[in-house]
């Protein structure tokens, strides 16, 4: 099971997250333009073996959201 601490800790290295990002809150009410967003989740992808289809991108507006579609994708990935 991924959680926030597993996104923040694989972006940390290559991707700089603001330190206070707060979990529910939209990652660009939190000052991440679309690039970032863009930036953030195709690090995901590749460090954490899934891909996330275009639409689904939308729907993914904070670290609990990632997190949730994370968690949803390697359980029916099983």
């Amino acid at each position: 099971m991924k959680t926030v601490e597993d996104i923040l800790a694989l972006t940390n290295d290559t991707f700089k997250l603001p330190a206070n990002l707060q979990h529910d809150q939209s990652l660009r009410e939190q000052g991440l333009d679309s690039l970032d967003v863009i930036m953030l989740l195709h690090e995901i992808e590749v460090n954490f073996d899934v891909q996330i289809p275009q639409e689904q991108t939308r729907q993914l507006r904070s670290l609990q959201d990632i997190v949730n579609f994370l968690n949803t994708s390697v359980s029916s990935d099983r």
